[in-house]
């Protein structure tokens, strides 16, 4: 078990927290100086690194991601971070995702890297795709068909992808569809798709844990709570998740640390205006059951964290919005504290906690 968080809260508190949440950031999106201008790049859809695994060989790996902002050109980043060798990527394909392992006919378009078909990533390095025409809709689908050759030993990985994957034999990049694929849950390279949309646009980034994740959610229906607010956005904002379930403020475990992967999961991505973070719980859950009683950390230091978050979000010109973890978690956050600690962050509810805590605005 990736989280000490419990399962989803009921339907009307989510809402209600999405609801919340796209009032406070569509208000923002006028003053802020992060706003990408016509023709710029804006993300549309993430997923950070968190686990290197043993790379494919000789396969096919189709992913399908729904883009939260729609646009008429895309490019995607793919990241070996958290690998410890470099990754051959033989051929890549993106196009419109047709439903399950089917691409939307017309759609297919070849990627390249610098202009070449193939690209040798780095251990710990991250490229990024040559823009290609291909026409979005906002909340539309891609499926995006990565051939691996033989040789790579190690890949990066996000884990808990709640969304299923192909995989084929052989290169089948430009397949219309994976006849006999095995599958997979996880997010193999793909780390963001970026578009270039008409119009003043941003994107709000969510780091979080199994919460932001999804953890439990039904897979392949884009039903973790950022999807949900991703539709009540589409059109005005890109929301891209950069959760890792299991993830803490302050120690590494499941996936770095929130303070050492801000700049990778979040500051990195263009035209984001916006951060929200909902964690915290995991650092208070986790020591003498899934991490070592040595990591057992106080509100404080939790609290040090947060302000630490919110001093480099503010420096980069993100505003930053701050979700409640669970009660019983915020019980052990001292009351005092928390309010000194709001004064430099924009408080919103979160599910579990959404009567207990008001909205504040700073």
């Amino acid at each position: 078990m990736r989280s000490t968080a419990l399962s989803a809260a009921p339907l009307r508190r989510r809402r209600f927290f999405v609801l919340s949440l796209a009032a406070l950031l569509l208000a923002g999106i006028s003053g802020s100086s992060a706003i990408a201008g016509e023709e710029d790049w804006v993300a549309s859809w993430g997923a950070p690194p968190s686990d290197p695994v043993a790379a494919p060989s000789n396969q096919t790996v189709r992913e399908i991601a729904r883009v939260s902002l729609g646009g008429e050109r895309v490019r995607i980043r793919l990241s070996n971070e958290l690998g410890t060798a470099a990754v051959t990527l033989g051929a890549a394909h993106i196009a419109r995702a047709g439903g399950g392992s089917a691409i939307v006919a017309g759609s297919d378009r070849t990627l390249t890297f610098s202009g070449e078909a193939s690209i040798v990533i780095p251990p710990r390095a991250l490229v990024y795709s040559d823009p290609v025409d291909l026409a979005l809709p906002d909340l539309g689908s891609v499926a995006v068909s990565l051939y691996f050759p033989a040789g790579s030993s190690t890949v990066t990985t996000h884990q808990l992808g709640v969304q299923t994957a192909y995989i084929v034999s052989g290169d089948a990049t430009a397949a219309a569809s994976l006849t006999g694929a095995s599958t997979s849950l996880f997010r193999y390279l793909l780390s963001e798709v970026q578009v270039v949309a008409s119009g003043e646009t941003a994107a709000v980034v969510t780091l979080g844990d199994s919460i932001t994740d999804g953890y439990c959610s039904t897979v392949d229906a884009n039903h973790r709570w950022p999807d949900f607010l991703a539709a009540r956005v589409a059109g005005r904002l890109g929301v891209v998740n950069e959760a890792i379930s299991g993830n803490r403020v302050l120690h590494d475990n499941f996936g770095p640390n929130a303070l050492s992967r801000l700049d990778r999961d979040v500051l990195v991505h263009p035209g984001a205006a916006f951060v929200t973070v909902l964690e915290g719980i995991n650092d208070i859950g986790l020591p003498g059951a899934f991490a070592p009683l040595s990591e057992t950390v106080s509100a404080d230091d939790i609290i040090a964290g947060y302000k630490q978050l919110i001093a480099r979000a503010h420096a980069k010109g993100l505003r930053i919005y701050g979700a409640t973890t669970r009660w019983c978690a915020t019980r052990r956050i001292r009351r005092a504290s928390w309010r000194r600690m709001t004064a430099a962050i924009t408080c919103i509810p979160t599910m579990p906690g959404i009567r207990r805590w008001p909205m504040r605005s700073t």
